[in-house]
């Protein structure tokens, strides 16, 4: 697989999440949001896969790459819990609210570098 190949199919699956993740904290965050409490559960839901090494696929391992480099290796998992786990509970404070934005960003900040690489920016 050429580089241009690898890195296309690198971007496609990190997009797939970091768009779901983005759309899933907007409706958390807004306060009109009539679907919130779904969009709660949905993002748990999600979140306690990509912290769960019995859902591995190619696309959640890139992911948790992405996330422990954000969180480090032995924070990732229990950040994605705890914060699942307030989702869940209907607690949301704002510490888990910026840990939120934290996955979105290191998600689409990895993103937007894979397409640089693509393009072969340095």
């Amino acid at each position: 697989m050429s580089d241009m190949g690898l890195h296309g199919s690198i971007y496609s699956q990190l997009r797939t999440y970091s768009d779901k993740i983005d759309r899933l904290v907007v409706s958390v965050r807004s306060p009109d949001s009539s679907n919130r409490q779904s969009a709660q559960k949905e993002l748990a839901t999600l979140l306690k896969q990509l912290s769960a090494p019995e859902h591995e696929t190619n696309a959640i391992r890139l992911v948790r790459y992405v996330l422990q480099d954000e969180f480090g290796i032995g924070n990732y998992e229990k950040t994605l819990i705890d914060v699942a786990e307030s989702l869940e509970n209907g607690k949301l404070n704002e510490n888990d609210l910026e840990r939120l934005e934290r996955i979105a960003s290191a998600l689409d900040r990895e993103c937007s570098q894979t397409l640089d690489r693509m393009r072969g920016a340095p």
